[in-house]
């Protein structure tokens, strides 16, 4: 069986057709996923406003959610201190971060499976932000003792 995930913006309710405002998209959508489920789909819908646990426990949703951050913050320091002496050093944050001649990334772990794992995955959502770790440092690794 199919199953389609729904990481919806913060809203009033689950369906986000409640209020003065409604967004008329939001109930063409309801009923499209009303339709998708009448087929045997299964649809499951979370909304950040109500359920941010869902968002946090999908690797993919987090990556995202940190990486609009991330932009937007790099905007927001741009835009408060544009008038600040240091505006430009601010704005060229990010760019600085990504740039393996100004910055070297260095992933530090230890020699242990769920560490490594989380590792791996930093390293993932660092690339797709375009940054990409330049090594690798395992503490406490058997394979830095010397041979006896």
């Amino acid at each position: 069986m199919k199953t389609i995930l729904v990481y919806d913006p913060p809203m009033c309710c689950s369906s986000g057709v409640c209020g003065p405002d409604v967004d008329p998209l939001l109930p063409r959508f309801a009923g499209m996923l009303g339709q998708l489920e009448n087929f045997g789909v299964t649809v499951e819908r979370h909304n950040l406003a109500q359920e941010p646990v869902a968002f946090a426990q999908n690797r993919q949703v987090r990556a995202i959610l940190l990486l609009d951050a991330t932009q937007s913050h790099h905007r927001e320091l741009g835009r408060q201190t544009r008038s600040n002496r240091h505006a430009e050093e601010v704005e060229k944050l990010l760019p600085r971060l990504r740039d393996p001649d100004f910055t070297r990334v260095l992933l530090v772990t230890l020699a242990e499976s769920t560490p490594v794992h989380e590792a791996a995955a930093l390293q993932n959502d660092l690339r797709r932000a375009e940054i990409e770790p330049h090594v690798w440092i395992v503490n406490q690794s058997p394979a830095a003792l010397p041979a006896q």
